[in-house]
Protein backbone atom coordinates (compact mmCIF):
# COMPACT_ATOMS: atom_id res chain seq x y z
CA UNK A 1 0.00 0.00 0.00
CA UNK A 2 1.49 3.21 -1.19
CA UNK A 3 2.64 5.52 1.84
CA UNK A 4 -0.07 8.82 2.74
CA UNK A 5 0.92 12.21 1.83
CA UNK A 6 1.67 15.03 5.00
CA UNK A 7 1.02 17.46 2.45
CA UNK A 8 -2.09 18.92 0.57
CA UNK A 9 -2.02 19.68 -3.00
CA UNK A 10 -1.32 22.92 -3.47
CA UNK A 11 -4.96 23.19 -5.55
CA UNK A 12 -6.91 22.23 -2.17
CA UNK A 13 -8.96 25.60 -1.41
CA UNK A 14 -9.42 25.86 -5.32
CA UNK A 15 -10.96 22.12 -5.15
CA UNK A 16 -13.17 22.74 -1.48
CA UNK A 17 -14.15 26.33 -3.14
CA UNK A 18 -16.16 24.16 -5.80
CA UNK A 19 -17.77 21.97 -3.28
CA UNK A 20 -17.98 18.59 -5.04
CA UNK A 21 -17.26 16.16 -2.49
CA UNK A 22 -16.23 13.33 -4.70
CA UNK A 23 -13.70 15.26 -6.30
CA UNK A 24 -12.29 16.28 -2.34
CA UNK A 25 -12.04 12.88 -1.74
CA UNK A 26 -10.68 12.03 -4.67
CA UNK A 27 -7.96 14.97 -4.16
CA UNK A 28 -6.80 13.63 0.01
CA UNK A 29 -7.23 9.91 -0.99
CA UNK A 30 -3.08 9.85 -0.68
CA UNK A 31 -3.13 12.52 1.95
CA UNK A 32 -2.65 11.60 5.60
CA UNK A 33 -5.51 12.48 8.26
CA UNK A 34 -4.16 16.24 8.84
CA UNK A 35 -2.51 16.56 6.02
CA UNK A 36 -0.78 20.17 5.78
CA UNK A 37 -1.13 22.63 3.35
CA UNK A 38 2.50 23.79 1.86
CA UNK A 39 2.55 26.86 2.89
CA UNK A 40 4.63 28.63 5.90
CA UNK A 41 1.36 28.75 7.82
CA UNK A 42 1.04 24.91 7.37
CA UNK A 43 -2.80 25.03 7.32
CA UNK A 44 -4.97 22.11 8.20
CA UNK A 45 -7.66 21.60 5.16
CA UNK A 46 -10.52 22.86 7.61
CA UNK A 47 -8.48 26.42 7.38
CA UNK A 48 -9.42 27.09 3.87
CA UNK A 49 -12.06 28.75 3.06
CA UNK A 50 -14.92 29.34 1.32
CA UNK A 51 -15.57 25.78 2.27
CA UNK A 52 -19.61 24.35 1.88
CA UNK A 53 -20.98 22.87 5.04
CA UNK A 54 -21.62 19.87 3.76
CA UNK A 55 -17.62 19.79 2.52
CA UNK A 56 -17.31 20.66 6.33
CA UNK A 57 -18.78 18.29 7.68
CA UNK A 58 -18.00 15.42 5.46
CA UNK A 59 -13.88 15.94 6.36
CA UNK A 60 -14.99 16.21 10.22
CA UNK A 61 -16.64 12.53 9.03
CA UNK A 62 -13.67 11.89 7.56
CA UNK A 63 -11.44 12.52 11.01
CA UNK A 64 -9.94 16.23 10.16
CA UNK A 65 -10.00 17.91 13.80
CA UNK A 66 -12.17 20.60 13.70
CA UNK A 67 -9.55 22.97 16.62
CA UNK A 68 -5.96 22.16 14.67
CA UNK A 69 -3.85 25.07 15.19
CA UNK A 70 -1.74 26.44 12.42
CA UNK A 71 1.67 27.57 12.86
CA UNK A 72 0.54 30.55 14.06
CA UNK A 73 -1.72 28.85 16.68
CA UNK A 74 -5.03 29.69 14.24
CA UNK A 75 -7.45 27.08 14.35
CA UNK A 76 -10.81 26.35 11.40
CA UNK A 77 -12.60 29.42 13.28
CA UNK A 78 -9.98 32.18 13.45
CA UNK A 79 -9.86 31.86 9.58
CA UNK A 80 -14.15 31.58 9.04
CA UNK A 81 -13.90 34.90 11.27
CA UNK A 82 -10.48 36.66 8.76
CA UNK A 83 -12.52 35.93 5.97
CA UNK A 84 -15.88 37.30 7.06
CA UNK A 85 -17.07 33.65 6.96
CA UNK A 86 -18.84 34.34 10.00
CA UNK A 87 -22.00 32.33 8.91
CA UNK A 88 -20.68 29.25 9.33
CA UNK A 89 -19.09 29.66 12.80
CA UNK A 90 -21.75 27.74 14.23
CA UNK A 91 -21.57 24.42 11.98
CA UNK A 92 -17.92 24.65 13.74
CA UNK A 93 -18.86 25.17 17.19
CA UNK A 94 -21.93 22.35 16.58
CA UNK A 95 -18.72 20.07 15.68
CA UNK A 96 -16.78 20.76 18.41
CA UNK A 97 -14.99 23.84 17.55
CA UNK A 98 -14.05 25.75 21.50
CA UNK A 99 -15.36 29.02 20.98
CA UNK A 100 -11.87 30.36 22.80
CA UNK A 101 -9.35 28.29 21.78
CA UNK A 102 -6.48 30.82 21.60
CA UNK A 103 -3.74 31.75 18.86
CA UNK A 104 -0.30 31.68 19.87
CA UNK A 105 -0.69 35.59 21.23
CA UNK A 106 -3.72 34.23 23.30
CA UNK A 107 -6.42 35.86 20.71
CA UNK A 108 -9.56 33.93 20.39
CA UNK A 109 -11.94 34.03 17.41
CA UNK A 110 -13.86 37.09 19.29
CA UNK A 111 -10.41 39.35 19.42
CA UNK A 112 -10.29 38.83 15.73
CA UNK A 113 -13.85 39.56 15.33
CA UNK A 114 -13.62 42.73 16.92
CA UNK A 115 -10.38 43.75 15.31
CA UNK A 116 -11.99 43.38 11.93
CA UNK A 117 -14.76 44.75 13.11
CA UNK A 118 -17.40 42.26 11.92
CA UNK A 119 -20.14 43.05 13.98
CA UNK A 120 -22.05 39.65 13.01
CA UNK A 121 -18.99 37.82 13.94
CA UNK A 122 -19.08 39.16 17.78
CA UNK A 123 -23.02 38.96 18.31
CA UNK A 124 -22.91 35.01 16.97
CA UNK A 125 -19.70 34.50 18.88
CA UNK A 126 -20.64 36.52 22.33
CA UNK A 127 -24.07 34.28 21.79
CA UNK A 128 -22.09 31.29 21.72
CA UNK A 129 -20.69 31.66 24.94
CA UNK A 130 -16.94 33.43 23.82
CA UNK A 131 -15.89 35.31 26.63
CA UNK A 132 -15.28 38.92 26.11
CA UNK A 133 -12.54 39.34 29.23
CA UNK A 134 -10.12 37.29 27.82
CA UNK A 135 -6.53 39.08 27.92
CA UNK A 136 -3.46 38.58 24.47
CA UNK A 137 -0.02 39.51 25.21
CA UNK A 138 1.97 40.61 22.03
CA UNK A 139 5.81 40.06 21.83
CA UNK A 140 6.78 42.73 24.23
CA UNK A 141 4.72 41.71 26.88
CA UNK A 142 2.57 44.25 26.61
CA UNK A 143 -1.44 42.57 27.69
CA UNK A 144 -4.88 43.91 25.54
CA UNK A 145 -7.93 43.05 25.79
CA UNK A 146 -11.20 42.77 23.79
CA UNK A 147 -11.82 46.20 23.38
CA UNK A 148 -8.35 47.14 22.77
CA UNK A 149 -8.48 45.26 19.59
CA UNK A 150 -11.59 47.01 19.00
CA UNK A 151 -9.22 50.05 18.20
CA UNK A 152 -6.75 48.73 15.91
CA UNK A 153 -8.02 50.13 12.75
CA UNK A 154 -7.21 53.57 14.42
CA UNK A 155 -9.35 55.06 11.40
CA UNK A 156 -11.87 58.15 12.71
CA UNK A 157 -14.56 57.15 10.27
CA UNK A 158 -14.78 53.17 12.09
CA UNK A 159 -15.74 55.09 15.03
CA UNK A 160 -19.83 54.36 15.10
CA UNK A 161 -19.18 50.96 14.26
CA UNK A 162 -16.50 50.70 16.93
CA UNK A 163 -18.94 52.04 19.54
CA UNK A 164 -21.76 49.89 18.38
CA UNK A 165 -19.19 46.53 18.89
CA UNK A 166 -17.24 48.07 22.41
CA UNK A 167 -21.49 48.87 23.52
CA UNK A 168 -21.66 44.82 22.69
CA UNK A 169 -18.22 43.90 24.36
CA UNK A 170 -18.89 45.99 27.88
CA UNK A 171 -22.46 44.12 27.76
CA UNK A 172 -20.63 40.97 27.70
CA UNK A 173 -18.34 41.90 30.73
CA UNK A 174 -15.16 43.50 29.09
CA UNK A 175 -13.49 46.66 30.60
CA UNK A 176 -10.55 48.95 29.25
CA UNK A 177 -6.95 47.92 30.15
CA UNK A 178 -5.44 50.93 29.96
CA UNK A 179 -3.52 50.39 26.69
CA UNK A 180 -5.72 51.96 24.36
CA UNK A 181 -5.06 55.57 24.74
CA UNK A 182 -2.33 55.69 22.21
CA UNK A 183 -4.73 54.15 19.53
CA UNK A 184 -7.53 56.45 20.27
CA UNK A 185 -5.60 59.87 20.30
CA UNK A 186 -4.38 58.72 17.19
CA UNK A 187 -7.80 58.72 15.78
CA UNK A 188 -8.42 62.00 17.38
CA UNK A 189 -5.89 63.61 16.07
CA UNK A 190 -7.49 62.61 12.06
CA UNK A 191 -10.65 63.38 12.80
CA UNK A 192 -9.30 67.13 13.67
CA UNK A 193 -7.29 67.55 11.13
CA UNK A 194 -9.61 66.60 8.77
CA UNK A 195 -12.97 68.63 10.17
CA UNK A 196 -9.57 71.36 9.76
CA UNK A 197 -9.50 71.26 6.23
CA UNK A 198 -13.18 72.14 5.66
CA UNK A 199 -15.47 75.51 6.34
CA UNK A 200 -18.10 75.32 8.49
CA UNK A 201 -20.72 74.94 5.99
CA UNK A 202 -18.54 72.60 3.19
CA UNK A 203 -20.81 69.57 3.19
CA UNK A 204 -17.82 67.25 3.67
CA UNK A 205 -17.21 68.77 7.05
CA UNK A 206 -20.87 67.98 7.56
CA UNK A 207 -20.09 64.10 6.82
CA UNK A 208 -16.65 64.01 9.02
CA UNK A 209 -18.74 65.87 11.90
CA UNK A 210 -20.96 62.74 12.41
CA UNK A 211 -18.71 60.53 13.47
CA UNK A 212 -18.06 62.80 16.32
CA UNK A 213 -20.51 62.11 18.60
CA UNK A 214 -19.29 58.20 18.26
CA UNK A 215 -16.04 59.67 18.58
CA UNK A 216 -16.42 61.60 21.85
CA UNK A 217 -18.27 58.94 23.65
CA UNK A 218 -15.39 56.18 22.94
CA UNK A 219 -13.15 59.48 24.88
CA UNK A 220 -15.86 58.91 27.54
CA UNK A 221 -15.64 54.57 27.80
CA UNK A 222 -11.98 54.31 27.86
CA UNK A 223 -11.17 57.54 29.80
CA UNK A 224 -9.12 59.05 27.28
CA UNK A 225 -8.71 63.25 27.17
CA UNK A 226 -10.41 64.19 24.05
CA UNK A 227 -7.85 65.79 21.47
CA UNK A 228 -7.77 69.46 20.66
CA UNK A 229 -9.32 71.14 17.66
CA UNK A 230 -6.51 72.43 15.47
CA UNK A 231 -6.21 75.23 12.56
CA UNK A 232 -4.60 75.00 9.32
CA UNK A 233 -2.90 78.25 8.06
CA UNK A 234 -3.75 77.32 4.28
CA UNK A 235 -6.57 74.91 3.73
CA UNK A 236 -6.86 75.47 0.10
CA UNK A 237 -3.18 74.46 -0.12
CA UNK A 238 -4.03 71.19 1.85
CA UNK A 239 -7.20 70.50 -0.85
CA UNK A 240 -5.18 71.06 -3.87
CA UNK A 241 -4.06 68.43 -5.98
CA UNK A 242 0.04 68.07 -5.74
CA UNK A 243 1.19 69.26 -8.83
CA UNK A 244 -0.72 72.20 -8.34
CA UNK A 245 1.21 73.12 -4.94
CA UNK A 246 4.56 72.39 -6.69
CA UNK A 247 6.36 75.11 -8.47
CA UNK A 248 5.98 75.78 -11.98
CA UNK A 249 8.84 75.26 -13.96
CA UNK A 250 10.26 78.35 -15.50
CA UNK A 251 9.84 79.20 -19.22
CA UNK A 252 13.18 78.14 -21.47
CA UNK A 253 15.28 81.66 -21.45
CA UNK A 254 13.77 83.01 -18.13
CA UNK A 255 16.46 85.27 -16.40
CA UNK A 256 16.11 84.60 -12.21
CA UNK A 257 16.13 88.74 -10.79
CA UNK A 258 18.19 88.42 -7.63
CA UNK A 259 16.10 90.74 -4.80
CA UNK A 260 17.23 94.23 -4.42
CA UNK A 261 19.20 94.99 -1.24
CA UNK A 262 17.29 96.41 1.59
Amino acid sequence: MPRRRKTLPATMAEILARGDIEEVAAALARCETGARMPTALRESVLHLTPCPDTVVRWLVERGEDVNAADRCGRRPLHTRVTARYWRQIPLLLRLGAEVDAPQKNGATALHVAVENLCLEAVDTLLASGADATRLTTNRTGQVDGALSYALRSEHYLEAPTILTVVHRLIAAGAVPQGTEEPALTRMGHQYQHALARYDQDDPARGRIEAVGGALNRLYEIYGVLPVAPVRLRDRTTLRAPLQTRRQSPEPAGAVRTQPSPA
